[in-house]
């Protein structure tokens, strides 16, 4: 017997060898029997390409007994004890699929073989093909390539009978000859692929061999992601030599400031003037290597230490503002230190900007703050939010599942009606046979009582001529009399009678036949 094996939509894990975990696909795969008789059996996985240049292009799976080393299946109950990755197997499949039992299909795949890989005529090398293609192939790669995989579909797309039937063609298969070769050849054609245009045999090359990428429990299998090498940090030791604290380095800028004023000798009467219009670049202060100088010779942090530095010059700041006042009021008065005044007021205005910034940096944070904190509580409505929504949907299912229960009921009561309807059927069917002809006994009624009429009739003229035949005064008045009343009388009841007898049997016969 050929059984005929529908087309089922499912989703395939690949199961990995040693303490690495079964991954699960994350597309949705269409299988299919090309060709299956007792010798041997065809199987074919179909995937369309969701995205990019070849949107909704079919590849296939090809599958042969030659390829298998051994093909079962079994059941996952709803309630019963079944693998981790089910869970991820029924949330894929949705609730109308996943909530009811599971059948998969396992495929123990040959070390010496390789499963094909079909892709249409005009279809490109891997390497012109954009990302939605790669991962389609890569998805029949892992699995061609994989010890074996496991296909899961809702137990009730397929009957138990077929899937035993395929598993005793792989079991049995052998050399094939004569019409059944033909048969398979015909069924298994690539030529008859994608609406007769034909396909060709996609070479499929193990990708995963050389680098594949860690993966979470029954995750999405990532096939193109190469892991970012990233080098060893350095040692504690190493960042602590190339690191200065602040403090130390605003205090060190400090003492150079004060030993340069101190030490700064008047100048002549005669150079005031060109030491005002002179650049102060002689007078520059460096505060570190690594740092930037401005105009007036003051150094100041880079824009990477900035942030660092923020903190550290917030605390010293006070105490500089008291230096710096306290040498501007001594110098001020002597008209020869200009340019030490400048300075000085320059770092006034530094001061001033880093604590305008300080301040800034201040309100940002707490601008953050607030908005943190309406974070959290958009966090916490979205989560009430979505308990309510749980708690619906579980309504809903509820709801859907007494529609199913009452749908089942009208079914059921169906069923029953049109059982009931059979049975009454065949008991008129029983009526028509029992019931006669009551259209022929009525005719053969009339048909007497209007005999019986005219028989009456011919009596009436019969006796009528005897009558004159016989005249007499005295026989002539009796005759009349008889004539007039006493001789139709009982002619009618004698009519009367019979036809009242015929009817009361027709309605006898008639009511036996509706009680039995």
């Amino acid at each position: 017997m050929a059984w005929r094996v529908p087309p089922v939509d499912g989703f395939l894990v690949r199961e990995n060898q040693g303490e690495r975990e079964d991954e699960s696909i994350d597309q949705v795969v269409r299988f299919s029997i090309a060709h299956i008789s007792p010798e041997t059996v065809c199987f074919r996985f179909s995937l369309t390409v969701v995205d990019g240049e070849h949107s909704k292009t079919v590849i296939y799976l090809q599958i042969t007994p030659d390829h298998l080393d051994s093909l079962c299946h079994d059941i996952c109950k709803l309630k019963g004890p079944g693998l981790p990755h089910l869970d991820n197997v029924r949330t894929r499949l949705g609730r109308k699929g996943g909530r009811g039992d599971l059948i998969y299909l396992r495929f123990q795949l040959r070390n010496d073989t390789r499963a094909q890989c079909i892709v249409p005529n005009d279809f490109p090398d891997y390497e012109a093909l954009d990302d939605p293609a790669r991962h389609a192939i890569d998805i029949f790669a892992s699995a061609a390539s994989s010890p074996s995989f496991s296909l899961y579909f809702p137990a009730n797309q397929l009957s138990r009978q077929g899937l035993d039937a395929c598993v005793e063609a792989v079991q049995r298969h052998s050399v094939l000859k004569g019409e059944e070769l033909h048969s398979y050849q015909r069924a298994v054609q690539l030529q008859r692929l994608y609406g007769g245009k034909g396909g060709k045999v996609f070479a499929i090359v193990d990708r995963e061999s050389s680098s594949q990428p860690e993966t979470d429990s029954f995750a999405t299998l990532g096939f193109d992601v190469v892991p970012r090498h990233q080098g060893s940090p350095p040692q504690y030791g190493d960042c602590s030599n190339h690191l200065e604290k602040p403090g130390t380095a605003l205090a060190g800028a400090t003492n150079k400031a004060e030993s340069a004023l101190v030490d700064c000798a008047p100048p002549r009467y005669g150079d005031t003037e060109q030491s005002r219009d002179a650049p102060v670049a002689s007078k520059r202060i460096r505060l570190g290597g690594d740092e930037d100088e401005d105009e007036y010779g003051l150094s100041h942090p880079s824009s990477k230490r900035v942030l660092s530095r923020s903190r550290s010059a917030a605390t010293f700041a006070p105490a500089l503002v008291t230096k710096a006042q306290r040498l501007a009021r001594s110098e001020v008065d002597d008209a020869d230190v200009d340019g030490n005044v400048l300075l000085l007021r320059d770092l006034l205005r530094r001061v001033n900007e880093q604590e305008d910034r300080q301040l800034l940096q201040e309100q940002e944070n707490q601008r953050l703050g607030h908005e943190v904190k309406r974070l959290q509580e958009d966090v916490l409505q979205l989560q009430r939010q979505n308990m309510t929504s749980d708690k619906r949907q579980t309504e809903v299912e509820g709801v859907c599942d007494g529609l199913e229960h009452q749908q089942d009921l009208v079914k059921d009561e169906l069923e029953n009606l049109q059982v009931e309807i059979g049975e009454l059927e065949g008991k008129c069917g029983e009526l028509e046979k029992q019931m006669p002809n009551v259209l022929d006994e009525l005719e053969d009624l009339v048909r007497d009582t209007i005999r019986d009429t005219l028989q009456e009739d011919m009596l009436r003229d019969l006796i009528a001529d005897l009558v004159e035949e016989h005249k007499g005064d005295s026989a002539s008045g009796n005759m009349e009399r008889e004539r007039e009343g006493n001789l139709t009388e009982p002619l009618r009841a004698y009519v009367r009678e019979n036809v009242m007898e015929q009817l009361a049997t027709m309605k006898a016969k008639m009511r036996k036949a509706l009680r039995g």
